[in-house]
């Protein structure tokens, strides 16, 4: 794979975890989420 195309590959993969980065702070900065645990064994929300 040419050079550049490794460099646009990353930037790329840098832009898409950015966007998951600022996503993620979103959800931690939100009081009002909840997280739900699930027992894997029987699938059940608490």
């Amino acid at each position: 794979m040419p050079a550049d195309e490794v460099a646009a590959q990353m930037q790329n993969l840098e832009r898409r975890l950015a966007k998951v980065e600022a996503a993620l702070a979103d959800l931690h900065s939100d009081r009002a989420v909840r997280l739900s645990r699930i027992d894997l064994e029987d699938g059940e929300w608490y």
